[in-house]
């Protein structure tokens, strides 16, 4: 049997970004984000992030970006897979 995704609207960050973000411009950082590291769920080094999964610690690099899934939580996806399988979510201009 075959199954396709549902359409839902995830939040993402590129990890690349966060780390400059940590490094030198912490008032970048996204709110979502920092709740995260507040909760311990996030560990920021030089070149990687760390994040706090439902399998437990992962690392991911500047080549990954951070999803925040529909439950809340965070897990890493290589920036190929992402691209892969999100698009951009269509914007209501008023």
């Amino acid at each position: 049997m075959k199954y396709r995704k549902k359409p839902v609207v995830i939040e993402a960050w590129d990890i690349a970004d966060l780390l400059g973000y940590a490094e030198h411009d912490w008032q970048g950082m996204p709110e979502a984000v920092t709740v995260e590291y507040d909760r311990c769920g996030l560990l920021f080094t030089h070149d990687k992030l760390e994040i706090m999964t439902i399998e437990g610690w992962t690392v991911a690099g500047k080549d990954s970006m951070l999803i925040q899934g529909i439950k809340g939580e965070f897990y890493p996806c290589r920036k190929d897979i992402f691209a892969a399988t999100y698009e951009p979510e269509e914007q209501d201009h008023e």
